[in-house]
């Protein structure tokens, strides 16, 4: 029997273990009532398989969804077809989801077929929506794939509450949300603050967080760039085994069973998601990524050859952090500044005489698994044309980078956040939960741009109190929790972390 305060719900994501614990424990509770699914990995696909515990739901693979196919037992055929008005307001967003394809497009799409797909995901979501008519959509993350972007935003108009969670960029922090260009939420608890904080006021995680990055000893760089993804992407690329490997497993008496198990990688066919359902064997797929790097590796080039070897520190410049792309940050939460180029130009345009922009690329650009898709022949040409715009090596430090510049520019980056916290101004192009913070100026064109670096060059010092009251704001709305093992943090246990997320997830739902 349905109670009143159970809702009914679209999960989009959730495909970790601990994410479906959650909303196992929502379900036992009765929360939510599951009506559709859409997901990934070996978990939600044993779920879709055996449904004893979700019996009604209606599971949907992502692999499935990319393509525009449709759930199996979906009958759409009574729905109202989508109406002239919804295309018209949809409209708008369409160069952006065509953008997003792209970080799911392996074999070069053409963009008639990508128009098209993109017409399929607006009258399958209009109608999915429509019949069954979910009380809240909850996304795991921001959503930044083509066909999520695509219900967020037709969810939006139909007036359907969302709820997303999101990592800050505070180590074991989560915040919710249910609209990603605006941290209303945030800006309004800030405002509304009328104590003057001190550091010990806040939480022992985000006080401890904090004092990291004023310790110029200690090493500040954020969690997820430490992580082991770059190492994992490295030792993908590699076609095969190193001289090394062999011969420990010899020694270890497990070459072959290693050999044998490595052979079975090699003939099972891996499928990733993509508009045109890519799906190629262990080999083949070594070819391919090989091809990939090749790519990477030519860009890495393009851009080492345009770079100066050694920065002038005595200079007055505004240091600009590259996003690594195609990611959430630029292609959902950038709008318009998805295209770097662009920010870079309306920054370079309203340089003070005498200034000048250093432009660092992403790290992991080189190395990200789709990174040959966010940049293409030529890229670092049109930035190193640009007056008053140089390229510097990537191995230079970030930090000393913020120390010595008159302001740090991003579209919604850790560093112009890790910049304030260093007194130093940040312009922000996109939308990000710090956007509100003292220090911090929201660049939407070039007036605003203009204006931004205008009162910077006039030399404005940050009020350290309203940064920490931003903090206490941030440490009042979010919560410790994590959504996956990856971003495991000390001092908090699964159990916990689960508990955590489930009670705020069952507060959200009854707003």
């Amino acid at each position: 029997m349905f109670c009143k305060t159970q809702k009914k719900v679209f999960v989009f994501g959730f495909s970790k273990l601990m994410l479906i614990n959650v909303l196992k424990n929502l379900t036992k509770e009765k929360r939510v009532d599951i009506l559709y699914w859409t997901g990934s990995k070996k978990y939600f696909d044993n779920l879709s398989k055996n449904k004893k515990e979700f019996s009604d739901t209606i599971f949907h693979s992502t692999f499935d969804v990319a393509q525009g196919i449709g759930a199996e037992g979906v009958d759409l055929s009574k729905s109202n077809f989508i109406s002239r008005e919804i295309i018209g307001k949809m409209s708008r967003y369409e160069a952006q989801v065509l953008e997003m394809m792209n970080a799911i497009d392996l074999n070069g799409a053409s963009l008639s077929k990508k128009r098209h797909l993109y017409h399929k995901y607006l009258i399958y979501w209009h109608g999915v929506l429509t019949k069954y008519k979910p009380d809240v959509i909850l996304f795991s993350d921001i959503p930044h794939v083509a066909f999520l972007f695509v219900v967020y935003r037709l969810a939006r108009i139909m007036s359907i509450k969302i709820i997303i969670f999101k990592p800050l960029i505070i180590p074991g922090r989560l915040i919710f949300l249910n609209d990603f260009n605006s941290y209303e939420l945030i800006e309004k608890e800030f405002i509304k603050n009328d104590k003057n904080y001190k550091i010990d006021d806040l939480s022992t995680d985000i006080k401890n967080y904090y004092l990291n990055q004023l310790n110029k000893k200690m090493d500040s760089m954020p969690f997820y760039v430490k992580n082991k993804y770059t190492k994992i992407i490295k030792r993908q690329q590699k076609f095969f085994p190193s001289i090394s490997n062999i011969i420990k497993h010899v020694y270890t008496l497990s070459f072959i069973k290693t050999t044998l198990s490595y052979a079975k990688t090699f003939r099972t066919n891996k499928r990733l998601v993509s508009i045109d359902g890519f799906c190629y064997s262990g080999f083949k797929l070594k070819f391919k990524i090989k091809q990939w790097v090749k790519i990477k590796n030519n860009f890495k080039k393009e851009y080492e050859s345009l770079q100066i070897n050694k920065v002038d520190f005595s200079k007055k410049y505004i240091y600009l952090a590259l996003h690594n792309q195609p990611e959430c940050s630029t292609s959902a939460m950038g709008g318009i500044f998805t295209d770097q180029i662009l920010m870079i130009e309306m920054i370079a345009s309203s340089l003070p005489k005498g200034w000048i922009l250093y432009v660092k690329e992403s790290p992991l650009q080189w190395v990200h698994s789709r990174g040959h898709l966010g940049r293409y022949e030529g890229y670092y040409n049109e930035i190193a044309k640009i007056n008053n715009v140089t390229l510097i090596p990537v191995k230079i430090s970030s930090f000393k980078l913020i120390e010595n510049s008159q302001a740090v520019a991003t579209v919604t980056g850790s560093v112009a956040w890790e910049a304030v916290l260093r007194n130093k101004p940040g312009l922000v192009f996109g939308d990000i939960w710090y956007k509100y913070c003292e220090g911090i100026y929201i660049v939407n064109d070039v007036d605003t741009c203009k204006r931004a670096i205008n009162k910077i060059q006039k030399g404005r010092v940050l009020d350290r109190q309203k940064i920490i009251n931003y903090l206490a704001s941030v440490n009042k709305l979010s919560i410790v929790g994590y959504p996956n093992k990856k971003l495991k943090q000390k001092g908090i246990t699964e159990e916990q972390n689960i508990k955590n997320i489930t009670n705020r997830l069952s507060e959200e739902l009854l707003k």
